[in-house]
């Protein structure tokens, strides 16, 4: 019988709450081995069998999905390197379908004590949205299906917020997405016509369980 394709993946040494936060204190890049690598090089990705997407000369980034443990299972995540020509600027990460919003929104109260925010952006139907913490780190989410919960899909982040091309994860979202304000989700979370998500999601911000 064949095996789960996921089973040739490399295991990575975190659980997926110990690389959130090492994403969120900008310290991902720090430990290569960490990622299978001997170093966060073009060489060394090609060598360890990470896909290139662009061009070497341009905006450019290496990927490669991972597992990681959550909760009681495994996670799927896809790193990302970035790079501009040879400088390497940041690293993200895809999360193939397993971390809800809420969830995450959870594990986030630690970081969004006083000297923290988070705020709120929505596509026009709710299907998909972000949350950016302290105008830096976003956390893009959908909704999978009908009756499901906001999954996260993707975790970025500004490489430089002193000139507007390093601001790419947050801009691209305030340009793409509404602002909401927690008096507007839980007015609009009134509409029963709302996705299931969206009025979830404003019932646990209301009961103040996340």
């Amino acid at each position: 019988m064949a095996e789960p394709a996921h089973t040739c993946m490399h295991r990575l040494p975190l659980t997926f709450f110990q690389l959130l936060d090492l994403h969120l204190s900008n310290l991902t890049l720090e430990h290569p081995c960490r990622f299978g690598l001997l170093a966060f090089s073009p060489a060394e990705f090609a060598a360890k069998g990470y896909e290139l997407i662009g061009e070497p000369t341009d905006f450019h980034f290496y990927e490669k999905s991972h597992l990681t443990d959550y909760h009681q299972r495994t996670l799927e995540v896809i790193f990302k390197c970035y790079f501009f020509g040879q400088q390497r600027i940041d690293s993200g990460f895809n999360l193939v379908c397993g971390v809800r919003l809420t969830t995450l929104l959870k594990y986030l109260k630690g970081w969004t004590e006083p000297g923290h925010s988070l705020a709120f952006y929505f596509s026009h139907d709710k299907k998909e949205g972000a949350v950016i913490l302290d105008d830096r780190h976003v956390m893009r989410f959908n909704q999978w299906s009908a009756r499901g919960a906001y999954l996260i899909a993707t975790l970025e982040s500004d490489f430089d917020s002193s000139n507007p091309s390093g601001r790419m994860a947050t801009e691209s979202v305030k340009k793409t997405f509404e602002h909401y304000s927690l008096a507007l989700i839980l007015r609009d979370a009134r509409n029963t016509k709302q996705p299931a998500a969206f009025r979830r999601l404003a019932r646990e911000m209301n009961d103040a369980i996340i």
